[in-house]
């Protein structure tokens, strides 16, 4: 799983509990859950030029810098908090703040902001 793989030695180091990998298949290896909040981790486009009548909903969605600030993407995904990785462009990094903002969504940039703490 791409999404084990990725967070697997922060776990450990910070003696964190193991999430619960949802499946493996290409959207779903990117999918967790951990304390009962559901997180979906994106490094490209999957949507791009998609349609589709229902959106998935997540708590936390995190983006990389392959992944192109667009609207589509919410017509997809809703998320209750859209997260960039450190990798993600100044530029794109504006581009998803106003889309979160333009749809009601929290935002948070781990390069202007630093690692996400989340406290219980």
């Amino acid at each position: 799983l791409v999404a084990r793989r990725t967070t697997s030695d922060h776990w450990l180091r910070l003696s964190a509990p193991t999430p619960n990998f949802v499946c493996d298949s290409t959207l779903a290896s990117k999918a967790f859950t951990l304390d009962g909040q559901t997180w979906l981790l994106l490094d490209r486009n999957l949507f791009r030029h998609s349609t589709t009548n229902r959106q998935l909903a997540v708590d936390y969605l995190i983006v990389t810098r392959d992944v192109y600030p667009s609207e589509e993407l919410f017509r997809h995904i809703r998320p209750s908090t859209l997260i960039t990785t450190g990798d993600v462009y100044a530029r794109n990094n504006a581009k998803f703040s106003k889309l979160a903002s333009d749809n009601g969504i929290n935002f948070y940039a781990v390069k202007e902001q630093g690692a996400l703490h989340l406290t219980k």
